[in-house]
């Protein structure tokens, strides 16, 4: 009797809050679109969308309550399906579906960007070599390695290189680029083999262009003003260009846990429209009568948005940015409306309008890690106003101490809200994130996003030189510090992949806790607790094979991984160690013995070899367990082969090929099939 009534009392605490879960019914739904082996009818997925909502409308008016939630829930999956489907028809454009080149290609410059040891360039082609007008992407994204070329926005160009279909994942089930640039309409990808031409210069009518210009001038203003080596990060904070960062900046800011500084996200955004948000505030305030007389807060909230607004357009409006602007315009659109800025149902709604606009972006690590970190710190904020620990004492001494503490605790529980998603998506953790981040966001936060912002302020006026030698000595002094930290020994983990029931029981676990208000929330540390307790006995592989069959990894008893070649498909290598949690591999041939075009390839608990002709092939056939041979001709053998003889001819059907070790031998998990008859696949 008892628990029925402590029960019956909990679930009245939770009435009212159906709101929090509509999002991850939706975000489920949209899983389980992209899970799908092809593509679903969009006129069957709305009817069945519609069904449920006519119950849910039905039920409500009978004031039938089970059947009412009931409907909801299935409503909102299948709203996030439905999303899905007609957000990939809306995006839909051609993909190369082959190999293409050397050849000719003419269009119009999009997007350039300058890294470190070459150019990258986006182009929206007209006419790439015999291709006809329906083959031809949309878009396409292209390498070019030799000397810097002054091109810009909206310029007409002619280059000449290879171009590819873009590529799918580099294991199986692992992350889909070519998933990623299907939504930015990007067919082909590609490496120039000579200078990009200037056919004609850029007209300046275009306000896409008159922006990507004016980014690039604010850029290059800013590394020229700024000291030291923060002057590519004061630039990529003010316009997200973030290309001209040295990549061993770049390694020690992902090492300490502060890579999300270079990406323009919630903090970012927050910060900046924090910050014009009480400036605005404090300026009207300053003006004798207008505090009793007129709404100043409302007036500094709309000051916000349009100076957030203006941040998203010179930062390049990134996806990051974008979802980041949503949350900030929720919050200060409730300060218009008179309501609580800070809530739990306010991130709920953003989280419904990103799922609206972009609902491929939930299956991204930038969506996943803001918003755990964002739901987590909102939590835990209602969480302690509810239980009235604010102290009295306002004293300075006081008031520093609770800022000292709650910086610590809001880095702690962002930390441990996101520490699930790095390990799964990066296959790593910072050990001495929490360490680095306390050590440097008073910088970050009280110096350098404020002088970001008065320094892009002053700009027009000629007056931000004298800003930016600030900001530089503050990044500088940041970069020197998570130098220091990232020079530790261990300060990076590597965590193998995790399954994804482990990943499954993580998330749902952190939702319970976080979005429920009755005591069973606590049930959500147990589901926490059992996902990282199955997350290092999810099963690896021992042998791993390239799409395209030129390269081979092999998992040894000891766990080390060894390389055929580490010339061929690196970045697929390098998606092979971060799965594998391997710091480093072995060096080509210390493991593989090779003879003759014939490599024994060291697989833990498989005999495997690796074949480059067809004599030796055959004899392979009769003699090892598993064959690789990336030869056309090889095929032929199959019906004498004695093996499983894995061969160019059918790498396509495959995709990239894992083996796993099992009691009766052997399985094999292979990326085609789970990548499936999908729009981004060629």
């Amino acid at each position: 009797m008892a628990a029925g009534r402590l029960a019956r009392h909990w679930a009245a605490v939770e009435t009212g809050r159906f709101i929090l879960w509509a999002p991850v019914l939706m975000i489920a739904g949209v899983a389980v679109y992209f899970s799908l082996p092809t593509e679903p009818s969009l006129l069957f997925v709305l009817l069945a969308t519609l069904l449920p909502a006519a119950g849910w409308i039905w039920a409500s008016r009978r004031g039938a309550a089970y059947s009412s939630f009931g409907s909801r829930l299935i409503f909102f999956f299948l709203l996030g399906l439905l999303l899905a489907t007609i957000r990939t028809a809306s995006v839909s454009a051609p993909i190369l579906p082959r190999a293409v080149g050397p050849t000719g290609i003419e269009g119009t410059l999009l997007l350039r960007e300058d890294r470190p040891g070459d150019q990258r360039f986006t182009i929206a082609p007209d006419t790439i070599g015999a291709l006809t007008e329906d083959q031809i992407p949309e878009k396409i994204r292209v390498t070019w390695r030799g000397d810097r070329m002054d091109v810009h926005p909206g310029d007409r160009v002619r280059v000449f290189g290879q171009l590819m279909p873009p590529p799918g994942p580099a294991l199986p089930g692992g992350f889909d680029y070519g998933r990623q640039l299907y939504y930015d309409r990007i067919g082909a990808v590609g490496f120039l083999y000579a200078q990009p031409e200037i056919k004609a210069a850029a007209s300046r009518n275009s306000l896409h262009i008159r922006i990507e210009r004016l980014r690039d001038r604010i850029a290059a203003r800013i590394e020229r003003l700024t000291p030291g080596a923060g002057a590519p990060i004061a630039a990529t904070l003010v316009t997200g260009q973030r290309d001209g960062i040295p990549p061993d900046i770049t390694n020690i800011l992902r090492d300490t846990g502060l890579a999300h500084l270079l990406a323009i996200s919630g903090l970012h955004m927050g910060l900046v429209c924090g910050l014009l948000f009480f400036s605005l505030r404090l300026i009207f305030a300053c003006h004798p009568g207008w505090t009793a007389r007129y709404p100043i807060k409302k007036w500094a909230a709309v000051g916000a948005i349009l100076g957030g607004i203006v941040y998203l357009a010179i930062s390049g409006a990134p996806v990051s940015a974008q979802r980041a602007f949503i949350m900030a315009l929720i919050g200060f659109l409730a300060i218009l409306a008179d309501r609580r800025a800070i809530s739990l149902r306010n991130v709920a709604i953003a989280a419904v309008v990103i799922i609206i606009l972009s609902p491929e972006a939930v299956m991204g690590a930038g969506f996943q890690m803001s918003f755990a970190a964002v739901t987590a710190l909102v939590a835990a904020y209602e969480f302690v106003r509810e239980q009235q620990w604010t102290p009295r004492d306002r004293r300075l001494p006081t008031r520093f101490l609770r800022f000292i503490g709650a910086l610590f605790l809001t880095s702690l529980i962002a930390g441990m809200a996101t520490s699930p998603m790095s390990m799964f998506h990066f296959n790593r953790i910072a050990v001495y994130g929490l360490g680095a981040n306390m050590a440097v966001m008073p910088l970050f936060t009280l110096i350098v996003m404020p002088g970001a912002v008065l320094g892009l302020v002053l700009m027009p006026l000629g007056l931000d030189q004298f800003v930016w030698p600030v900001v530089g000595w503050a990044l500088s002094t940041i970069i020197q510090v998570t130098d220091m930290i990232a020079s530790r020994p261990g300060s990076v983990m590597p965590i193998a992949q995790w399954s994804g029931i482990a990943w499954g029981l993580v998330m749902g676990g952190m939702l319970i806790l976080c979005l429920f208000r009755a005591g069973w929330r606590w049930a959500g540390v147990g589901v926490i607790l059992l996902g990282m307790g199955l997350a290092p006995l999810s099963p690896q592989p021992v042998l791993l094979i390239s799409e395209d069959l030129r390269n081979v990894g092999a998992i040894d008893q000891a766990g080390e991984l060894s390389i055929l070649s580490r010339q061929r498909a690196r970045f697929t290598v390098d998606q092979w160690r971060e799965s594998l949690a391997v710091t480093k591999e072995k060096r080509e041939l210390e493991k593989f013995v090779c003879e003759e075009g014939v490599c024994q390839v060291p697989a833990y608990g498989l005999d495997v070899t690796y074949t480059e002709t067809i004599e030796a092939t055959a004899r392979a056939c009769r003699e090892a367990e598993i064959v690789i041979a990336p030869l056309w001709t090889a095929e032929d053998l199959k019906g004498s082969c004695a093996a499983l003889l894995i061969t160019k001819e059918t790498s396509a059907a495959r995709g990239p090929i894992s083996f796993y070790l099992t009691r009766e031998g052997y399985r094999l998990k292979e990326g085609a099939p789970l990548r499936g008859d999908r729009p981004w696949v060629p």
